[in-house]
């Protein structure tokens, strides 16, 4: 169950000129890094085939993304999305397996810079490896 989610449009962007707050959180989207975690994993379990797409590199990296990553030698990439929004700040969910063939769901949420969702995110790897 994803009792903290509420997912309002397919974008996952916010409503243009509303701020969120207790009256107007009905417009917005919103989750927590627990649920996110939730949900990656029914797909994973369910849908599998998402993920290979999303692993390939497209013709126009995002600056601050996925692609900067450094993943140690014995970890492969499943998947993952970059995302911004006023309200919910810069954001990042990568997936990657381990040698052990664990898929570890990593997620940083609310990062002040694109800049600084690469080296949290970094910091998530470098400590899991």
């Amino acid at each position: 169950l994803l009792r903290n989610t509420s997912f309002v449009n397919p974008t996952g962007l916010d409503p243009t000129g509303l701020h969120y707050n207790e009256e107007t959180q009905s417009y917005f989207n919103f989750s927590t890094a627990s649920d996110l975690a939730s949900l990656i994993n029914y797909i994973i379990n369910t849908h599998p085939l998402i993920f290979s797409t999303s692993s390939r590199h497209g013709p126009f990296p995002v600056d601050n993304g996925i692609s900067e990553i450094v993943l140690p030698q014995t970890f492969t990439l499943v998947g993952g999305k970059t995302g911004y929004t006023d309200e919910a700040g810069v954001c990042m969910i990568l997936l990657v397996k381990n040698d052990s063939g664990e898929t570890l769901i990593n997620i940083i949420l609310g990062a002040p810079s694109a800049k600084d969702r690469v080296i949290e995110m970094q910091k998530l790897i470098d400590f899991i490896k």
